[in-house]
């Protein structure tokens, strides 16, 4: 009896051991699952807070955020608690705070495994670096973020993506692959009816047909901006639209509106507590007390942005405060003033490479020459500033052609009266450049006069137009051959086209425009592990196919060069078949082309070079209705980054010559083959001067890894010996 009532008490006591240790294990799943929940919110409440331009509240409860991470001890809301952190010191232009935190959460995400997480951050960092002028380091992380989106498909993120790498090649006066980038993101937004991203992407396309000279089409723009802005509620991009039609306003002389949309812009800047937005909006306050004749209130208005700028290292928005300043100087008839600031803004400018503010300062400093008296310095700086306008002008005719297409579908519902206004205003450009190239020396000198009249009504101008038909007169054969060469130009403009109208494949200067981004994408993300700081990267190669045609002379010579051009098509489409649609397929020149397979382990360069063979070899070519011939091509490759311990070997062209090299080596050997160069071995060796036998002695030396469709990789001859 006593045993048995021992024994009970003994199983009484292990089932409540084990009824509390379930208890303790259920509770600390209630508690992880509520304290999951509670970061959750908390982080929602954040951007909630931000979006709503309470920064005070939004800061506040990020640092509860980041608290709350650290005492999970879970790295993941240690990064997103970082990432919040960093998103509120972008939203105040504190970019310095910024980087660290966004780091931060990069790093972690990546060695989590979280592909997606790290993209966004990383975006956010490539934005970072633009509004400071880094313009080459943020477009590598922009083509990153993209990179990854695109693997995971989501239609805004890819956009925000395009968007992000159209700010930055505008910043950098590439406006034509801007433009693209624009209408892209538009389409991928209106695709999925993303008012946000819809409102950005028109604000980005209007911010280009400004700097483009088309102001009416960029207030259109602008204005549709700010009804959806309006629509959405966020004070932030409210605010930037009140700004941007503000400054046209400014530009169009209606000082009434210009002044309410340019206070409405400092209002709220300042209320979500943005320093160096609010001073971009102080600077178009100052162009309209300029405007409006407060010449005193200008002044002091843009010497406070111009200090707070120096101090807070606000570098583009420096550049635009030195002009706004030098015209104030030259309104004050301060010619020494003016000079000394446009100097100023042209080397900040030089130094965040901006073409477009370059021209513009060009123009203040002839104006500020001719009230200097310095004619003769007045005529260079005109010199300079019509070089800059040819430029400009010759990108502006790329753009509105290649906009053309792009543009009707964009607005061909919503905005058709936009389509005809960028319609007209190609033309009008048109008929600038004509009568520009019949008259350079009537354009130049009704420039100078021009300026006269609106800036210095003071002088005296019949003497100091004298003087300068004196100076032009001296320089006629010069601006005469100026005036050849632009219409010289003008002819050439369908050679500026980024795509083979052939093959509708993409050229040469798409290529140039493209690859070294990629390419410095790629070399980063390796590096960063060589030092240690990210886990080993995967599909981050580049790999440069160079394909060539067999025997395509004796296409032509038998068939006609018809023939031929049917061929180059066909060829064309089998790449298309094989490669990827982010990869880049361009025609290098007659029958050579490249296929850029673009982030991919380069181990799978062999098989993807057997698949084009073989993708030439199944089917014949036509070469006409009735007739058709099999067709077979040499292939060689190279893949990138092939030497990391040399990090000198960046340069395109060098990997252009050594896929070369390797396809004359296909030729050599027999032709419907590939040969490839993988890796090398020794990093020292310099990529210059390449010939087929130069490198065919580095693989005797085993200098470098040769790959073949050839059993042996020793019988490829390396000339043609």
């Amino acid at each position: 009896m006593q045993l048995m009532f021992s024994y009970n008490i003994q199983n009484i006591i292990r089932h409540l051991k084990a009824l509390s240790c379930c208890l303790f294990v259920y509770a600390g799943i209630a508690f992880a699952q509520t304290a999951t929940d509670q970061f959750e919110q908390l982080k929602e409440q954040v951007e909630e807070a931000r979006l709503a331009g309470n920064m005070q509240r939004a800061d506040s409860l990020a640092e509860d955020l980041y608290l709350l991470a650290n005492i999970s001890a879970d790295s993941l809301k240690i990064a997103a608690a970082a990432f919040q952190q960093a998103r509120n010191f972008m939203e105040r232009n504190l970019y310095d705070d910024a980087i660290p935190l966004l780091q931060k959460a990069i790093d972690a995400y990546q060695a989590a495994d979280e592909e997606l997480l790290a993209a966004h951050a990383i975006k956010r960092l490539g934005q970072t670096y633009r509004y400071q002028a880094r313009y080459s380091e943020a477009l590598a992380l922009a083509y990153t973020a993209l990179r990854i989106f695109e693997q995971y498909d989501n239609k805004d993120d890819v956009a925000s993506a395009h968007n992000n790498i159209a700010n930055i090649l505008e910043h950098r006066g590439e406006y034509l692959g801007a433009m693209q980038a624009h209408n892209r993101a538009l389409d991928l937004h209106r695709q999925s009816q993303n008012k946000e991203g819809i409102s950005s992407a028109l604000y980005n396309l209007g911010a280009i047909w400004q700097q483009l000279g088309s102001n009416d089409i960029a207030l259109e723009h602008f204005q549709k901006a700010l009804e959806m802005d309006l629509e959405i509620g966020d004070p932030k991009y409210i605010a930037y639209s009140h700004n941007k039609i503000g400054y046209l306003y400014n530009e169009l002389e209606n000082y009434d509106l210009a002044g309410f949309h340019v206070h409405q812009a400092v209002k709220l800047f300042t209320q979500i507590q943005a320093p160096r937005d609010t001073d971009w909006a102080y600077s178009s306050l100052a162009k309209h007390e300029l405007g409006i004749g407060n010449i005193k209130a200008a002044q002091g208005i843009i010497d406070g942005v111009i200090e707070r700028a120096i101090e807070n290292k606000y570098q583009s928005l420096l550049v635009d405060a030195y002009r706004i300043a030098a015209e104030i100087a030259l309104a004050q008839n301060n010619a020494k003033e003016a000079l000394r600031l446009i100097m100023l803004g042209v080397n900040q400018a030089k130094h965040n490479n901006e073409s477009i503010e370059l021209a513009q300062l060009q123009a203040l400093n002839v104006a500020a020459h001719i009230l200097n008296g310095t004619i003769d310095k007045a005529f260079m700086a005109l010199q300079k500033q019509k070089a800059f306008d040819d430029n400009l002008f010759s990108e502006a005719l790329t753009v509105a052609a290649s906009n053309a297409k792009l543009s009707e579908e964009m607005f061909r519902k919503e905005q058709e009266v936009a389509l005809l206004k960028t319609e007209k205003a190609m033309q009008k450009v048109r008929t600038q450049q004509q009568h520009y190239s019949r008259n350079v020396l009537i354009i130049c000198m009704v420039g100078l006069f021009g300026l006269l009249a609106l800036l210095y009504r003071s002088l005296a101008q019949r003497n100091v137009s004298k003087y300068l038909a004196g100076v032009v007169q001296e320089r006629t054969e010069e601006l005469e051959q100026k005036n050849t060469e632009l219409q010289l130009a003008y002819k050439d403009m369908e050679s500026i086209s980024l795509t083979d109208k052939l093959t509708g494949l993409k050229n040469r200067r798409f290529l140039e425009n493209q690859i070294q981004a990629d390419l410095e994408q790629s070399l980063r993300q390796y590096i960063d592990f060589k030092n240690g700081k990210t886990i080993k990267p995967s599909n981050n190669d580049i790999v440069i196919f160079m394909i060539d045609i067999d025997n395509f002379k004796a296409v032509n010579d038998k068939y006609g060069h018809n023939a031929g051009d049917l061929v180059l098509k066909q060829l064309a489409s089998r790449m298309q078949k094989v490669f990827r649609q982010s990869d880049y397929l361009v025609r290098w020149g007659g029958e050579e082309f490249i296929g850029i397979a673009r982030f991919i382990d380069k181990k799978d360069s062999p098989m993807l070079a057997q698949r084009m063979l073989e993708a030439i070899n199944k089917d014949k070519f036509s070469m006409s209705e009735s007739k058709s011939q099999y067709q077979t091509c040499s292939i060689g490759y190279v893949s990138y980054p092939v030497a990391l311990l040399n990090q000198n070997n960046q340069y395109w062209h060098s990997f252009i010559s050594l896929a070369d090299a390797c396809l004359y080596a296909a030729k050599y050997s027999g032709k419907n083959s590939w040969v490839g160069m993988h890796d090398i071995l020794d990093p020292n060796l310099e990529l210059h001067n390449l010939t087929p036998e130069r490198v065919g002695q580095w693989h005797e030396q085993n200098k470098i890894q040769i790959l073949s469709s050839f059993t042996d990789v020793n019988s490829i001859k390396w000339s043609s010996d």
